[in-house]
């Protein structure tokens, strides 16, 4: 919503699918400059793909 575009396409839904879990979402601030670094670093924390780059818990995200 923030880019105003889906962060993948492709030919077939098994493409996209395959996108998501290999793939590193497009950087968010490129698409839409009027996200700010900051919401821009969070994001990508929460979309890594390694469970270990992640938020451990909700309240760590808030903190």
């Amino acid at each position: 919503m923030l880019a105003g575009q889906v962060p993948f396409d492709g030919e077939t839904p098994l493409a996209v699918m395959r996108s998501h879990m290999e793939t590193p979402p497009p950087d968010i601030h490129t698409l839409n400059a009027e996200v700010s670094l900051d919401i821009t670093a969070l994001l990508n924390r929460c979309l890594a793909k390694s469970p270990a780059e992640r938020f451990e818990t909700p309240d760590a995200l808030v903190v």
